[in-house]
């Protein structure tokens, strides 16, 4: 899929930092200090036990293709010209679940349990992009 197919990020005061990382090439999640819950995303409370305190933590990018979803419609109006497209579920090797692209779209669907490597890049002015590509063995 092409960066130019892809929908607009809207990126709040909040997640400036996260973007921030992700496009000077590091990925940083939250860990939090009560429950040890690990989250990708920025966000106000831990969903595990509603904490508010958290610390920055750098992951690794890799993990496994826990699912993955070919879309033969588009399912936001920008991505109508990449159809088909695969969307990938990659459980982090530090514990977070993420939904994303494979950096070149395959020919057929990737094999649950391919363990897989971040690949991060800017998009737009402010955003980046988390996507991943197979590790090679």
């Amino acid at each position: 899929m092409q960066d130019d197919q892809r929908p607009a990020i809207t990126v709040s005061d909040q997640d400036l930092g996260f973007w921030s990382k992700v496009r000077s090439g590091q990925l940083v999640g939250e860990k939090c200090r009560e429950c040890g819950k690990v989250r990708l995303f920025p966000a106000l409370h831990c969903s595990a036990c509603l904490s508010q305190k958290s610390d920055p933590l750098y992951l690794t990018g890799q993990g496994v293709i826990a699912s993955a979803c070919r879309f033969h419609r588009a399912y936001f109006k920008e991505l109508t010209d990449a159809v088909p497209y695969t969307v990938i579920l990659v459980r982090l090797q530090d514990g977070p679940l993420v939904y994303s692209n494979l950096v070149d779209e395959p020919d057929s669907p990737p094999v649950i349990g391919t363990k897989v490597q971040a690949v991060l890049r800017p998009y737009q002015e402010t955003a980046g992009l988390v996507l991943f590509e197979p590790m090679l063995l």
